[in-house]
């Protein structure tokens, strides 16, 4: 399923759609997340495992090998990014407005941690 389909999927969720709790994404989260998931599909990242946030926001997942990403938009424009060892639980963390975010720099990012525990 492509970005756009998914996150128009997810712009349908009703309040309530968790078990009676949780807020539907807002436009703002979606619109993030759509600008970076975008932007990282047109560099050639796999599509990313895309979710709801109880809170309103958006979560975008990939797993490669040992290692595990995540980025949170959060309901407020906000983002973080989590870089995850599964081999030897390291981890990064970064927090930042998503309107900086860039994907050529997500991408590299994201590249340069993969290579890096691949090597262990």
């Amino acid at each position: 399923m492509s970005v756009d389909s998914r996150l128009t999927e997810l712009a349908q969720l009703q309040p309530g759609w968790l078990d009676g709790e949780g807020a539907p994404p807002t436009p703002t989260a979606l619109d993030e997340a759509r600008r970076l998931l975008e932007g990282l599909a047109d560099l050639g990242v796999a599509p990313a495992r895309i979710y709801p946030t109880e809170q309103g926001g958006i979560s975008a997942e990939w797993t490669r090998r040992r290692c595990e990403v995540s980025v949170s938009f959060e309901a407020n424009g906000d983002a973080e990014v989590m870089l995850c060892s599964l081999s030897d639980g390291d981890s990064r963390f970064f927090h930042a407005s998503a309107s900086i975010l860039d994907a050529a720099w997500l991408s590299n990012t994201m590249m340069k941690w993969v290579r890096g525990k691949e090597e262990l």
